[in-house]
């Protein structure tokens, strides 16, 4: 009988902790799960941390330079970087952002055939 006792007691003991155990992991879901992400825009803007974008600029065959559209995000932009995006036949000769924004890419000589890029832009904070 004393076998019986302790083991009943022990189960007991389990289930108790047990169940303190799961009620101290629901707590913590709970708590996460309440948590509020930041939106980026307002934490990027608070920080003044400047935001980057892509354009898509292509460049047509026989022309030797092609232009995004106008984009007023973009107006005092700074141009980080450029990948080509398929076939690029000519070297780039510069690559200006417009008074609108728009994007325009400049080759060396006109396109073979069409010509893509990715532009990467710093986004002004002014």
């Amino acid at each position: 009988m004393v076998e019986i006792e302790s083991y009943t007691k022990l189960r007991r003991a389990k289930g108790r902790i047990t169940k303190g155990l799961y009620n101290q992991i629901k707590k913590i879901e709970d708590a996460v799960n309440n948590i509020e992400s930041p939106n980026l825009s307002e934490l990027l803007e608070e920080y003044n941390i400047p935001e980057i974008k892509t354009v898509e600029v292509n460049v047509n065959t026989g022309n030797a330079n092609g232009s995004s559209s106008a984009d007023e995000d973009l107006i005092n932009a700074t141009i980080i970087g450029v990948v080509a995006n398929g076939n690029q036949d000519q070297f780039i000769k510069e690559i200006l952002v417009g008074e609108e924004g728009q994007i325009t890419v400049s080759l060396l000589e006109s396109a073979t055939a069409q010509n893509k890029f990715i532009v990467s832009i710093l986004k002004s904070r002014e």
